[in-house]
């Protein structure tokens, strides 16, 4: 039988795994903006993001940092590298980009899952595995998603979201 707090637990679950992967999409679509208006500027921007509301399936659009295929790694280095090059931006709106990587990749590509036995109370475990070699593989990931380590994970890529929200806020002031 489960306890009250594991039930309250269960119910919270995809909530706080919801939110932590809206931050992860966010933060994507964020870098994409930045890098988008140090290419084009804000006019150009504005200009394309307003085309976004009409497209519909098989249409036909420019490849820009907004339409093209980086990953999460190349936008968010791409990222750093203007604000570590630029004098415009404060170093300190650099991005923990290995550390986002990791946690991201463990959500795409690990796996989470929680005892289904009455009598065992765990919280979910997300677990990645290493690519196998002769027959062996390693654990590179494995963290405990209790609910304060959603909190903190939550809290923290929303941190990161904002350093690059704030490095477009930058460009937007400064560019015509």
């Amino acid at each position: 039988m489960r306890t009250i707090a594991s039930e309250i637990y269960m119910r919270q679950y995809p909530i706080y795994l919801g939110k932590l992967l809206s931050n992860f999409r966010s933060i994507e679509t964020d870098l994409r903006v930045f890098l988008l208006l140090n290419v084009k500027g804000y006019k150009k921007t504005v200009e394309f993001g307003e085309t976004l509301w009409n497209l519909t399936d098989g249409a036909e659009v420019e490849d820009n940092p907004f339409t093209n295929y980086d990953n999460l790694e190349k936008l968010g280095k791409k990222y750093n590298e203007i604000i570590l090059s630029d004098n415009m931006y404060p170093n300190n709106l650099t991005i923990e980009l290995q550390t986002l990587i990791d946690l991201r990749d463990a959500f795409a590509h690990g796996r989470a899952f929680t005892s289904a036995l009455p009598n065992i109370h765990v919280p979910f475990v997300l677990l990645k595995f290493e690519i196998p070699h002769n027959g062996k593989t390693k654990v590179n990931f494995i963290r405990n998603m209790t609910v304060d380590w959603f909190k903190k994970q939550i809290d923290w890529t929303k941190e990161e979201q904002n350093k690059i929200q704030n490095a477009e806020k930058i460009v937007i002031n400064k560019k015509p």
